[in-house]
Formats: structure tokens, C-alpha cells, sequence
């Protein structure tokens, strides 16, 4: 089965939705019950995207440029971490 770049773009689009929504208010939550550490907190929840992005971008690429494959992987990997337990 073939994706269409208008299926990629509208699943991607879901994906940054929904991270707009459950961002802010598990932040807070975080944030709630650190207030004697609230900076050392609010500058580990902050890095943690930029640390993920660097490691995960070079992987989405080890297919090639014109495989989806790779970001579909890397999307369910980190659905699945984020979903778990801690």
C-alpha cells in the first residue's frame, strides 16, 4: 500500500494535535508537586523533546529519503513510551 503525501501530512497533523493538548497539562501536573525544585524540573522537562528529536532524526532517515517507513517506526516507538508506565 501506497501513502500519499496527503495521508502522511493529515497523520502527522493527529500526531502535533494531540501533543498540543496533553503537553501543557501533563507540564502542569509535572510541575505541580516540584515547587521547592521548580526550575531544575521546568529545565529537565524542556530538554527532554530536544535530547528525543536528536536522537531519533537520524534514524528517520536510514531508509532513504522516499521511505515512510522509518518515521512510522519511530512515531509508534514513541507512543508507546510515552502510553507506558512508569
Amino acid at each position: 500500500m501506497a501513502w500519499s503525501v496527503n495521508d502522511v501530512s493529515h497523520s502527522a497533523f493527529l500526531l502535533k494535535r494531540c501533543d498540543g493538548i496533553t503537553g501543557p497539562t501533563s507540564f502542569t501536573l509535572a510541575m505541580e508537586s516540584q515547587g521547592h525544585i521548580a526550575g531544575s524540573a521546568a529545565a529537565l522537562l524542556g530538554v527532554m523533546p530536544t535530547l528525543f528529536g536528536a536522537v531519533t532524526a537520524p534514524l528517520v532517515g536510514l531508509a532513504g529519503e522516499y521511505s515512510a517507513i522509518p518515521f512510522g517506526v519511530i512515531i509508534l516507538l514513541r507512543a508507546g513510551c510515552l502510553s507506558s508506565p512508569m
